[in-house]
């Protein structure tokens, strides 16, 4: 398993998610998104130059720069308060694929600096492109680094184009006034103002990508300046933050049993740039955030904690873990002798007490407890003893032992009251309707969002042996997994797919008619399995939109199924592996699908 403290590595950026999320559960959402990117004509980098160098030749000065650049603009946002007063913030370096460092910044201001209105939000970020007689350096730095493309019909090989469409929706509408949660998010004011000639296109306020004026004149560098207090699912912003490396290479083998080794394929799977390996050369930090402490608390089953240990040596380490205490256990011994605790629960007792960890006991603090914050882990529920575990620890205070934490007559009858008085189920799906359809509302739209919602509530009553109609809720007729590959038009299917063919070099073509026969050949020798190899920007994706169109357009149902979530949304209605055949998140040789027979998902 890879440890959480490698720098850049998958369980490191997923903790580092559920670090930000803990902050967020303390501080509030975020209220600014910035992308910081690194600009290679940077005065110092080209200063730095000897000879016939180029900036590509010196990845060490690159990476050095852009790092007190980055510095210095932390300082500006949370000392200076270009913003406001910053109450946190985090931020993750990441490398585009031609090298470049870039770095996602998040913002949450205090009550007093909260951007609410439209005159704030105008105040800070812009949408338009400067007046070129007031303000010419201004107007040369948006018009080289903060326009997007072009794309759509100017340029239909713009590398964002998606089944024919920008996938980031330029062009933008004019709009004479920032508009403020639409869908949930905002429509930033672009007045409708003459074209100006930027290279070989012509350019207006719609192909300008929001910025911060002052930023942008002092850094000279692409700047994206978002308002992100109205986006309602914020844990998407944070995914997207630390969703970590991009992978490069991958290696099949032919196998009787699974063997995976995540190590492995961590170090053969991720692709790193120079500037990158300079930047690993240089220990520097991939992600960082503001002075808060997360303090990470164990979770665990009675003589079930996690413990490391060298091949050869497990006896050892049995014996040395059976002398330690873990911060669960050693939370049970802070409430035997100090009755102070007692009414300080599991997740928060990092903000009043420290854990020393070479005594292991946990110690009052004297100062600072302000910026700690607890946080338990993320317990799967098929995981069904430490997921309930989990829940108590989150409501109990004053535990001693396991069995203590067991042992409540009170908050039993608190949650007998609730219960009881949860009873009206259409009730509670008036109330808390946006809360449980966000997921589908993320993934599709507002509208289709709670249909969505439903079949899958009503995939799991199945198992109870009750449905929508028994509970007295909106019906629906299929499963949502069904649902979603039912809900398609043939004939604009179709045309998508010859508009797509039309657009294939003759390599794709060649790659797409060896795979519909494939599709369409149910000969014993035709080959079923293909793997589809080449570098960024070559059409891989393309080629997948095409044969998805093209068999949905012939009126065949279609799973596209990804490894992960990143790769799945890259795909018309992607889904993932785990998803689609119920594979559970923890494998053993145990391990079965939850996909149940003689289900409409089954047949599918």
């Amino acid at each position: 398993m890879n440890k959480s403290e490698l720098n850049g590595s998958p369980h490191n950026m997923q903790q580092n998610y559920q670090d930000a999320m803990a902050m967020v559960r303390k501080f509030g959402k975020p209220d600014l998104f910035l992308t910081f990117t690194c600009n290679p004509s940077w005065f110092e980098v080209l200063n730095c130059m000897e000879g016939v160098q180029r900036p590509e030749d010196r990845p060490d000065i690159i990476i050095r720069v852009f790092k007190m650049k980055l510095k210095e603009l932390l300082e500006d946002i949370s000392k200076h308060g270009i913003f406001g007063t910053v109450l946190t913030y985090i931020y993750v370096i990441e490398f585009q694929k031609r090298g470049l460092p870039h770095a996602h910044i998040l913002l949450t201001l205090d009550s007093e600096s909260k951007i609410r209105t439209k005159d704030d939000i105008d105040k800070f970020v812009s949408a338009k492109l400067p007046d070129l007689c007031t303000d010419l350096r201004l107007f040369q730095i948006v018009t080289k680094c903060m326009v997007h493309g072009p794309c759509g019909t100017i340029n239909i090989n713009s590398p964002c184009m998606r089944d024919g469409q920008c996938c980031k929706s330029f062009p933008k509408q004019f709009k004479d006034d920032t508009e403020e949660n639409v869908n949930g998010y905002l429509i930033y004011r672009r007045r409708a103002t003459e074209p100006v000639q930027v290279g070989k296109y012509s350019i207006d306020n719609r192909w300008v990508v929001p910025y911060n004026p002052w930023l942008l004149k002092k850094f000279n560098v692409h700047i994206n300046v978002e308002v992100c207090a109205s986006v309602k699912s914020v844990k998407y912003l944070y995914k997207y933050v630390c969703k970590g490396h991009d992978a490069a290479s991958v290696k099949i083998q032919k196998e009787c049993a699974l063997d995976r080794d995540e190590i492995l394929s961590f170090v053969e799977g991720t692709y790193v740039s120079t500037p990158e390996a300079m930047w690993h050369l240089n220990e520097f930090n991939l992600s960082h955030k503001s002075h808060h402490t997360v303090v990470r608390l164990a979770v665990h089953l009675p003589q079930q904690q996690p413990i490391v240990y060298q091949d050869g040596q497990e006896a050892q380490a049995i014996e040395r873990a059976a002398l330690r205490k873990t911060t669960l256990t050693s939370w049970f011994e802070l409430n035997k002798n100090d009755p102070s605790a007692h009414n300080i629960s599991y997740s928060d007792i990092p903000q009043y007490y420290m854990f020393d960890k070479s005594t292991t006991n946990w110690k009052k603090r004297q100062r600072g407890g302000q910026n700690v914050i607890g946080r338990l882990p993320v317990v799967s529920i098929l995981d069904t003893e430490r997921y309930y575990l989990r829940m108590l620890l989150l409501r109990k205070s004053g535990a001693i032992s396991f069995d203590d934490i067991l042992t409540t007559v009170a908050h039993a009858v608190r949650n007998d009251l609730w219960l009881w008085r949860s009873g009206d189920v259409p009730d509670l799906w008036v109330q808390h309707q946006v809360s449980l359809c966000e997921d589908f509302v993320h993934r599709y739209s507002e509208q289709t969002g709670p249909h969505y919602t439903l079949a899958d509530i009503e995939e799991l009553l199945t198992s109870y042996n009750l449905s929508l109609q028994k509970l007295h809720l909106p019906t629906v007729d299929l499963p949502a997994s069904v649902l979603e590959r039912a809900n398609f038009d043939v004939v604009e299917e179709q045309a998508k797919a010859n508009s797509y063919t039309m657009q294939l070099n003759s390599e794709q073509r060649n790659v797409v008619e060896i795979l519909l026969s494939a599709v369409y050949n149910n000969a014993a020798d035709t080959p079923k399995c293909y793997f589809l190899d080449g570098p960024a920007g070559t059409g891989k994706t393309f080629i997948y939109s095409t044969l998805l169109h093209t068999i949905r357009g012939r009126g065949d149902d279609v799973i596209p199924v990804a490894s992960t979530g990143i790769v799945a949304t890259l795909l018309i209605r992607g889904r993932t592996a785990h998803s689609v055949f119920k594979i559970p998140i923890d494998l053993n040789a145990t391990s079965t699908c939850n996909l149940k027979p003689n289900t409409k998902e089954a047949d599918m």
